[in-house]
């Protein structure tokens, strides 16, 4: 194995620690996404049901001045009946205040589900703000070991860059163009071991004259197939 060859594998190995931890980060960075996604949604849907239950009581604050709009006029119908002197007086007061009674209980009705529904609800917007502290607590330890994670890789990838950045100037001039070029394809790799005749970056059988030189301690040959260079242990 020739001098260049050696350099390159351990250039392709720091390469490598730099490929994987910049998709370790990309993957943290999509955690710390989704736990604050998740988050912004409980809060979001918490606001929701907190404005839900105001107008709700509003909505009752409203029914029961009604109410007792209601009453006020059944009183006032109530001593209304003692001035009357005719039947048909009495008859079309019956009238109204069977109707008034009758929106009087229908209101009541109403006014008691809804008071049901807002107790639940007050109920459940308990429950989920104590879900949400629960969950705030979580997701900030979640996001802080995250992001140490971050930091803990983003330190591998500086120092094999630079370790990358160091070697690579010893690589002959003639390869080191192609090499870096190969690197940015889409599998990251720009040398593979060879494997009986067996490329091991594209698993296309070679030449045996080209396995054969591909452990030469002189020749720095490629596949024939996908371009990388290629080694013999």
């Amino acid at each position: 194995m020739n001098k260049d060859i050696k350099i390159m594998i351990e250039l392709q190995r720091y390469w490598d620690n730099i490929s994987l931890a910049k998709k370790e980060i990309e993957r943290c960075s999509k955690n710390i996404t989704y736990w604050e996604n998740e988050l912004a949604q409980k809060e979001k849907m918490l606001l929701k049901m907190s404005q839900d239950l105001k107008t709700g009581k509003a909505d009752l604050r409203e029914k029961e001045l009604h109410l007792n709009e209601l009453d006020d006029r059944i009183k006032k119908l109530e001593s209304r009946r003692i001035q009357l002197k005719t039947e048909r007086e009495m008859e079309a007061l019956d009238n109204e205040m069977k109707k008034v009674k009758s929106d009087d209980e229908e209101l009541e009705g109403h006014l008691l589900e809804l008071m049901e529904s807002l107790e639940i609800m007050e109920n459940e917007i308990l429950a989920e703000q104590t879900l949400l502290q629960e969950q705030k607590a979580e997701t900030a330890k979640s996001v802080e070991k995250l992001n140490n994670d971050i930091q803990n890789y983003n330190s591998i990838v500086s120092s094999n860059k630079n370790s990358f950045d160091s070697l690579l100037p010893n690589l002959h001039a003639s390869h080191q163009s192609r090499f870096t070029k190969l690197l940015q394809s889409k599998d990251g790799k720009a040398i593979g071991e060879v494997h009986g005749e067996i490329c091991g970056t594209c698993n296309f059988q070679i030449p045996s004259q080209l396995a054969q030189d591909a452990s030469s301690s002189v020749k720095t040959v490629s596949c024939t197939n996908c371009g990388r260079y290629i080694y013999k242990q």
